[in-house]
């Protein structure tokens, strides 16, 4: 007999094609009920489930297990299995007493306080090495910030047989809050704030006068206080110099023809003068003018005012036997623009083409500490 019955429940049509089915592969039914003409509820063993669920026509079908019935499995398997589970029971315990043990203590984000003076301190409050520790993260946590008043803030976390305390000691409220800035466009490498607030991380990209890192800190109590903000910043930029060359250059140039108009002036007043009609349509105009007596016994100036005819000019410039001259130019200007004492990590160089300007740009890679 088998161990565990099962109630199911099928729902479709054409029955007898099933039961045609059941009856072919010597499967048994017990307590069959039809509630409705599409509603079929019957029991069968274990055995028969098993065959029951290789029938193929039986995904013309809906069927549903209600319940079983019998001996449960986990039962039936902890009794076939004795030693077994008394086997899992006793390693439980014995990882459950284990697991209580503390083997090790790290203590972490210390600055000035020394970690012996914390693990001789956790001694006085019986939280020791090697023994059942049956304080609560709670109460360690309490207590070491009761008793040493450099402590701002700490944290203790249990992890298997490891006690981890991390803690974050005062700082003193002093008057210099100026805020930690970027002084280039870059790309943060490194970011450890001690002191301070800052909405960045590593990787963050900032421009040049950003704020890093801040002087607002909020307390362990929730106050929020200016400190001088201390942070160790790192960060990647480049440094450029850009030449540029143009293909086709524009020039005016004088034709060589030129109008002259000339006039008198005594005291601001123009004499003999008459308003110059230009016939040229691009021109350069040069005025000279002079006292006629030196001595100033009379102050007349003679005004001349040439006008020299202009036109468009066109010359045009091959880039790549200008090319070298270019990358030297654009290489020594990115070293002018270089900051002093900075080692360049990497080079390069860039050429870009505008309609008939080109710019060669050389981008020196420098690394920015903070």
């Amino acid at each position: 007999m088998s161990k565990t019955n099962y109630d199911i429940k099928v729902e479709g049509l054409n029955f007898d094609r099933l039961l045609r089915e059941f009856n072919r592969l010597n499967i048994t039914l017990f307590n069959v009920n039809k509630p409705s003409y599409k509603v079929m509820e019957f029991s069968i063993t274990t055995l028969d489930y098993l065959k029951l669920k290789k029938i193929g026509i039986l995904k013309n079908y809906k069927m549903q297990i209600i319940s079983k019935r019998g001996i449960p499995k986990l039962k039936y398997g902890i009794l076939k299995h004795l030693a077994l589970t008394i086997t899992g029971v006793v390693c439980f315990v014995i990882f459950l007493i284990f697991s209580n043990f503390t083997f090790k203590i790290n203590v972490l984000g210390l600055e000035t306080i020394k970690e012996q003076e914390i693990i001789e301190l956790l001694k006085t409050y019986n939280v020791k090495t090697n023994q059942i520790n049956h304080k609560s993260n709670e109460e360690i946590e309490k207590f070491l910030k009761q008793n040493n008043e450099k402590i701002s803030l700490v944290s203790v976390i249990k992890k298997g047989t490891n006690l981890i305390i991390n803690i974050k000691e005062k700082v003193d409220v002093i008057t210099d809050t100026t805020p930690i800035t970027a002084p280039y466009n870059m790309q943060i490498t490194k970011l450890n704030v001690k002191q301070g607030t800052t909405k960045f991380k590593v990787g963050d990209i900032v421009k040049k006068g950003e704020i890093i890192v801040s002087s607002s800190t909020i307390l362990s109590n929730g106050q929020t206080v200016n400190l001088t903000p201390i942070a160790e910043v790192e960060g990647e930029t480049w440094i450029n110099g850009t030449a540029e060359f143009e293909t086709n250059k524009t020039e005016l140039v004088r034709t060589g023809k030129k109008q002259k108009f000339s006039y008198f002036d005594f005291l601001g007043n123009k004499l003999f003068y008459k308003i110059p009609a230009v016939k040229f349509e691009k021109f350069e105009e040069v005025v000279y003018n002079d006292y006629i007596f030196k001595n100033w016994f009379l102050p007349i100036k003679f005004v001349k005012t040439t006008y020299y005819e202009l036109k468009e000019k066109t010359t045009s410039y091959n880039f790549e036997e200008n090319k070298e001259k270019l990358l030297k130019k654009s290489e020594t200007l990115a070293y002018q623009n270089l900051p002093e004492g900075k080692s360049v990590l990497e080079k390069n160089t860039v050429i870009n083409q505008v309609d008939s300007k080109y710019f060669v740009t050389t981008y020196l890679k420098i690394n920015i500490v903070l």
